[in-house]
């Protein structure tokens, strides 16, 4: 219980006193240098996250940019063949129907020749508006669309053409042959008409698969 040191405190008190400085001192130091990683490591660690964050929303953003220009890309091709196909149709219809209209005039004697020359006129710009709207199929056309398509302008062009030659014979009042006077027979005429309309009911089938449209019985 002495007082080596004469400062009025024992010994053993000086100890006691030397003890907790040093353990308050530990503490002290321990805590400084967690503070000292926590700041060192928090930024790092504040950075990984960051940079795991970007490149998983880069990934992201580059799935997304991919689908989505895979969509406007099929949308695209959908909507030039829907636009495509409704002209191919619609110059079709009406074009068979001028050809049907046109044959009977042919077919009929006694025509002025105003009236031949109408017609004859009108068959060959719908011959040509077919013509127009069958190439702007083929540059968008499916693979099953592009062939139905291919077989109806085929039996239309060969219809059409054989009608053409017939018109100009009798505006020119050049003598029928058995074979023109067969393209202008009502029967025959209907007869090509049904064929067409068969192929066309085809290719709007096929169409319809362009649209992945489940076909109708």
């Amino acid at each position: 219980m002495g007082d080596a040191d004469g400062d009025g405190l024992p010994n053993i008190a000086e100890a006691a006193i030397d003890s907790s400085a040093r353990y308050q001192a530990r503490i002290a130091l321990i805590t400084a240098i967690v503070a000292l990683v926590s700041a060192l490591l928090g930024p790092l660690v504040s950075l990984k996250i960051n940079g795991d964050q970007i490149e998983s929303q880069k990934v992201q953003f580059e799935e997304e940019a991919r689908a989505n220009s895979g969509q406007s890309e099929a949308e695209f091709v959908r909507t030039q063949q829907s636009t495509a196909y409704t002209e191919f149709l619609t110059a079709f219809n009406n074009a068979t129907l001028d050809l049907i209209g046109a044959a009977g005039v042919f077919g009929s004697p006694g025509n002025p020749p105003n009236v031949l020359a109408e017609q004859e006129t009108k068959s060959v710009q719908a011959v040509k508006d077919v013509t127009a709207a069958y190439y702007k199929v083929r540059i968008v056309a499916g693979k099953d669309s592009f062939k139905s398509s291919q077989a109806l302008y085929a039996e239309f062009a060969s219809w059409s053409g054989g009608l053409l030659q017939v018109g100009s014979k009798v505006l020119s009042g050049t003598e029928l042959t058995a074979d023109d006077q067969a393209l202008l027979d009502p029967d025959n005429t209907n007869a090509e008409y049904q064929a067409l309309l068969g192929l066309s009911i085809d290719f709007i089938d096929d169409g319809r698969d362009d649209f992945t449209v489940e076909k109708k019985s």
